[in-house]
């Protein structure tokens, strides 16, 4: 692989559910997307203002969900190369995140010691 990488630690990975994809999360507060048939970094997402901890995939693959130190969590839809909404409740930096399969649930974890549940359509 090679093209534009992070510029400080790499956090999280996750491969794409159709399996040309990787998805990566950083401390430079991005997440990056490569595309493992023409090795090379298609798209950084730079909506967070701190480290990113946490990425998972739908299991479409359409949509990522992140959580960082900056005590969001936000769902990036990766067709579009845009956030779609940005989930604000926790007091602490968001450690996990993880989609519900074949539903408009995702939960978050979070250093404020608390976990939550979000309803994609409703915020």
């Amino acid at each position: 692989m090679s093209g534009e990488g992070h510029k400080d630690w790499v956090s999280s990975m996750k491969f794409h559910p159709k399996g040309l994809h990787i998805v990566t999360g950083s401390g430079d507060s991005t997440v990056k997307v490569w595309d493992f048939v023409n090795t090379t970094c298609t798209f950084t997402f730079k909506d967070h203002i701190q480290p990113v901890w946490s990425i998972d995939l739908n299991e479409t693959g359409d949509y990522i969900a992140t959580g960082s130190m900056d005590h969001s969590c936000r769902l990036l839809d990766i067709n579009v190369g845009k956030c779609r909404s940005t989930f604000r409740g926790h007091v602490d930096s968001v450690n996990s995140v993880c989609f519900q399969p074949f539903s408009n649930t995702l939960a978050t974890a979070s250093a404020d010691k608390t976990v939550s549940i979000w309803d994609l359509r409703s915020g």
